[in-house]
């Protein structure tokens, strides 16, 4: 799908230019500064109107996107692509509708991500070729992307999404969240830091070599 939607805004594309160098340059020519030319106001209001039809196919092209969307970071990331239009009247429109859906989407993810914490702060996923807690440092700081980083998007909603019960409580529970994850990677790089001269001087005094027990060579 993501390559039609690429053909469709190419194509788009490819129309607009050509509406817009048509209504530069009619045929036949005409003064623009002539008040008693009548011929712009149509060639003015043809205009308005293909470029209010291509808006129309750009929101839903957006709702599209959206719906396709697997993940708050995807919804996101297609709000961010259609930059510039979502401004737009007529985008905009769609773009509100689907908002409250982004909001309940994230308040879920948020409770995905703290059930995972609870299951695994105790044991965490161990990476291959990486040490205990240098796994664990990673695996808290993936749920701290994954937690803080809509934040900031969240924060260009509708101020009368934002201020909804759901949405209070979703900018409550993503901070103190946030705030656990937080203190979950600072007291696991403490507890390392504590741990770590003390295991370097009893490794420094065990023997480097050892005595065969069958040969004692």
């Amino acid at each position: 799908q993501g390559q039609d939607l690429s053909d469709q805004a190419d194509a788009m594309r490819l129309r607009f230019t050509a509406v817009y160098e048509n209504f530069q340059k009619p045929d036949p020519e005409y003064s623009i500064l002539d008040v008693d030319e009548a011929r712009f106001d149509a060639d003015f209001a043809a205009f308005r109107s293909d470029v209010r039809d291509m808006e129309m196919e750009m929101g839903s092209m957006m709702i599209a996107c959206l719906d396709d969307a697997k993940s708050i970071f995807t919804t996101f990331k297609v709000v961010e692509t259609f930059d510039g239009f979502v401004q737009r009247s007529l985008i905009q429109r769609e773009w509100l509708k689907k908002q409250q859906g982004v909001l309940r989407a994230y308040h879920d993810d948020l409770l995905a991500v703290q059930e995972l914490f609870y299951q695994f702060q105790d044991a965490p996923t161990m990476y291959k070729n990486m040490p205990p807690t240098a796994s664990q440092l990673v695996w808290g700081r993936s749920l701290l992307e994954r937690a803080s980083q809509p934040e900031a998007h969240m924060k260009t909603l509708n101020r009368a999404v934002l201020t909804s019960e759901l949405g209070v409580e979703t900018r409550k529970f993503a901070e103190s969240l946030t705030v656990m994850l937080k203190n979950y990677i600072s007291g696991a790089h403490s507890q390392w830091a504590d741990q770590v001269g003390q295991n370097t001087v009893e490794k420094l005094k065990l023997n480097l070599l050892r005595r065969d027990e069958e040969t004692s060579s």
